[in-house]
This record gives structure tokens, sequence and C-alpha cells, in this order.
């Protein structure tokens, strides 16, 4: 991913990356500012859409930067500059669907990897930290999350470096600085949890190390979500970081050197107490929040977009913990059995009826996972996710599509069947689009949907067949 034949668009790093200070600032030295009557409705944008529930950055105290900015006549700082082109990049990026080859994104995002190597000597204050974990937001929505993967490594190395893990180095501050730091923590330590159990890759131990309480509402309202029409308040910033110490304890039960030596009593175990941690978490979230309806009335575009990102976050812990992501090896073998004719026997006149007796049992909380994986489809069919959520989203989406296709095929008179029909023929389009032209691996799981589709239909024309005969027999005896 370093080399500058990357496929990442605006990731060609590798010259830039070894450029010096010096060098990065006279080149930040060169470059236009764009008229502030351009740029501020933009970084209003950010603050009132973006930072107000993941609040990377102090509204006040940024305001000033820019000022400092266009105010002086010496060269500008490079790390300054980076964090202005941060927030822009976050703005076109993630609020106004900007696709990557944008001009003004891309220019954005060059100037901001272009001062890597200064962000990461950056001992002034948070503003290195900051961006470095921006950096991470944006590339974890590209095709290739490895950068984020790199980078959230190096910003937790930071924090540790600063002593953030622990409440002592709070002690004298005001409110508002300590306040910023925490918050810093927090959202480092959830975007560590999300790159490390959708990539299988270690995090780091800082459960352990930190003593700081989950956030709490602060006065401000940054990090809550709060509906425009009954005054339901939710912070959101809170259950992301309950979700993500979940998110931990799953990938410390399936991927770590630990589990491995579980025996499979004790990981069974393990599976109990995490569903139940899930299950407390799904009861603090209001049940308005919990329906595709209910988001719908009650909040923003926006705020339906965070929401459901929470929502997805929670839906890949259940598919990691009961063994149905679809890019697991084992979920996939059972998922391709329906397409053998010894358990689905395809005919022209109808379809023969499901054999179980080659088919492995159906996963545990199975109807809660089909539940919410109708509900991430749903979401998904509302339009209100960016390019950049639904690169995030893919797996998690694909795989609640595999999930309901099953469904129908092991329950093909279900109550909610036309539902399902309808969400899967609109999520199969839209990954369809999405796939035209493009060569990521993840796109395999369509051709299966189609062949799945297939079967599923088999199996309740099947049904309903039946069912006609028996009416006509009856209707004969009569």
């Amino acid at each position: 991913m370093w080399h500058d034949s990357s496929s990442m668009p605006c990731m060609g790093l590798a010259k830039k990356i070894s450029a010096t200070s010096s060098e990065s600032t006279a080149m930040c030295g060169q470059s236009d500012l764009p008229p502030l009557t351009e740029l501020l409705p933009v970084v209003d944008n950010y603050f009132n859409a973006y930072n107000r529930h993941t609040p990377l950055f102090d509204q006040p105290d940024f305001m000033r930067m820019i000022l400092e900015i266009y105010s002086s006549p010496h060269p500008r700082e490079i790390v300054p500059w980076a964090a202005l082109n941060l927030v822009l990049a976050i703005s076109y990026r993630l609020l106004e669907d900007r696709s990557l080859d944008d001009p003004a994104l891309a220019q954005s995002m060059r100037i901001v990897q272009s001062a890597t190597t200064d962000l990461m000597a950056w001992d002034r204050d948070l503003l290195g930290l900051q961006v470095l974990l921006g950096m991470v937001i944006l590339f974890q929505g590209t095709t290739s999350p490895q950068l984020a993967i790199v980078l959230i490594g190096s910003c937790i190395r930071l924090i540790q470096s600063m002593g953030l893990p622990s409440q002592r180095v709070f002690a004298g501050l005001p409110p508002g600085a300590a306040l910023q730091k925490r918050r810093i923590f927090w959202i480092a330590y959830i975007l560590d949890r999300d790159l490390a159990l959708r990539a299988k890759a270690p995090y780091t131990q800082i459960d352990a190390e930190t003593d700081l309480e989950f956030p709490e509402a602060s006065e401000d309202g940054l990090g809550m979500v709060t509906s425009k029409i009954d005054g339901l308040r939710f912070n959101y910033l809170r259950a992301r970081v309950e979700l993500a110490h979940i998110q931990g304890k799953v990938h410390d039960l399936l991927y770590s050197k630990r589990a491995r030596k579980l025996s499979e009593d004790q990981r069974l175990q393990n599976i109990s107490r995490i569903d139940d941690m899930l299950r407390t978490w799904r009861e603090s979230v209001p049940d308005g929040l919990l329906t595709a309806d209910g988001l719908r009335r009650r909040l923003n575009d926006g705020d339906i977009q965070i929401m459901t990102n929470l929502l997805n976050r929670h839906l890949e812990c259940i598919f990691r913990l009961h063994s149905m992501y679809s890019f697991e090896t084992a979920w996939l073998n059972r998922v391709r059995c329906y397409l053998s004719p010894c358990v689905i026997e395809l005919r022209d006149d109808m379809d023969g009826e499901l054999v179980h007796c080659n088919l492995a049992p159906l996963p545990g909380e199975w109807e809660e996972c089909v539940r919410y994986c109708r509900l991430s489809l749903e979401l998904l069919g509302m339009g209100k996710e960016t390019e950049h959520a639904m690169r995030i989203h893919t797996c998690c989406e694909l795989s609640a599509l595999i999930v309901l296709l099953v469904n129908i095929i092991e329950n093909p008179d279900h109550e909610l069947l036309s539902v399902d029909q309808d969400l899967i023929d609109q999520t199969r389009n839209l990954f369809e689009k999405l796939s035209e032209g493009s060569s990521e691996n993840k796109f395999f799981l369509l051709q299966l949907a189609q062949d799945l589709d297939r079967r599923a239909r088999g199996q309740v024309n099947r049904l309903l067949q039946a069912n006609n005969l028996w009416f006509l027999e009856d209707m004969g005896d009569n």
C-alpha cells in the first residue's frame, strides 16, 4: 500500500512520507488559501453535522487557528494547515458524498498526507494526534483500509506516550481541556476496535491500562443524538465506546492467541457472557432508535447515518460471535450446501423439499440476528448512506443479505416474507451497481446471493403450489 502504483486513490505516499519537516513547511507556504467565504461554510458544516457526534476538534480553538492562519504574513505551519485540510476532506467525503477523484477532495487529502511525518513528531498540543485520527476516519472508507490500520497503531502509541489512558494526566487541567483529551482517547479507542474486528488484526490492550469512565452527557451536547419530534436524547458517544468494549471482547474470544487455548466449554461460556453484554447494550438504546421508521421520523439524515453505523457495528458483533459472517469459511461452506442437489433438487415444475440431514444446525440467536439483518437492509434502502459509509458497511450488509436469503430457504412461509423479498431485491440491485467495474473480492457474494435467491424462490413456490393442491383436494372432497 505504500508504493506509487497503489490502487487506492490519493495514496501515493512513498515520496510524501519521506519528506522532511522543512520540505513540508516550504510546500505549505506555497499553497494558496481559498477565500474565507468559500472555506467557512464547509467548516461550519463539519462542526454542525460531523463533529457534533464525533467531537474530534474543539470548535472555538479550531476557529481561532483558522484566523491565525489567515492573518499571519508568514508561511503557514504544516500541522495546522493539515488540520484545516482534514476538516475540508471529511466534510467533502463524509458529508457532501464526493468521490475520491473530486479535485478539491484529492487536493485536501494530498496536503494532509504530506504532513504525516510532522504529525507524528508534533508535541505542542493534541493537534497532530487529532489529524492522524481524522486520517484513520477517512481511510477506513476506501477500497483498501490497510493504511487506516497502520495509522491507528501509531495513534495508540502516541496516546500511550501522552498518558491519556490514565486519569492522572488530567489533574490540574481546565475542565474543557480535560474533556477534549478524554474525547480524543475514546475516539481512538473506538477506531482501534472497529478496525481490529473488521480486519482480525491485533489491537492495543488499553482496556487494562485505562481508568477513565465511559463518556457521560456533557453540557455542550457533543456526542449526543436528539430527536426532532419527542425530545428523546441518546448518548451516542458513550454507546459507541460501550460497543467498542464489547467488540474487543469478541475479538479476544475469536482471534486472540488466548482464544486458541480455550476448551469448547470455555468458548461457549464466553459466547453466552458476551451475548448478555450485547443484550444489555441493546437495552440502553431507546426503542425509537431501533427501527427504520423510528429513525426516519426522529432524526435528520446525518444522525440516521451515524445510527446506521452504530447498529451495523452491533450486527457485526452478532455475526462474528455466532459464526454468521459471510467472509468466514465455515459459514460460507454451510451456506453453499443449499446449492447442492442433495440438499435442494431443482426442477422445472416444482423444486424438491429442503433436506436437512446434510446440513449443520443454524447458528444460535438466529431469529434475533434475522431481525437486525432486516433492520440493516431497511436502513440501507433509505438511501442515507454516503459512498464512504457504504465502503465501511459493505461486508456487514452483504452478510445480512445472505442471512435473509437463508432464512427464506429455511422458513419459506414466515410472516415477513414479502418484506424480506423486497429488501433482497433492492439490496442486490444496489450492490450490483456498486460492483460494476470493481475488482473487490467481497462482491463474489453477489453471485452466491443470486444462486441462493433461486433456491429461496423455489422453496416459496413449492410451498404455494403444495398449498394450492391441498386447497383443490379439499374442494374436491367437499
